[in-house]
């Protein structure tokens, strides 16, 4: 994978899918998931060298309410 930085802006940040995305990346990185049955886990390394890996995805977003993402995942 590639050394690259990656930018995801969550509109709805605190919402079901914003936050369970964010705690499955923090998961993998933490190594506490594996990443068995994810859509680019059985892809062949040379088509997915030019990707972010997971360590170098930033998050970013907004939402409407208030809620702590911890919380509201």
């Amino acid at each position: 994978m590639s050394n690259r930085k990656l930018g995801i802006a969550i509109i709805g940040f605190g919402g079901a899918v914003g936050t369970t995305m964010v705690a499955g990346i923090e998961l993998l990185r933490k190594g506490l998931i594996g990443k068995e049955g994810l859509p680019l886990a059985e892809l062949d390394a040379e088509l997915i060298k030019d990707l972010a890996d997971y360590e170098n995805i930033i998050f970013g977003g907004w939402d409407l309410f208030a809620e702590h993402l911890a919380k509201a995942a």
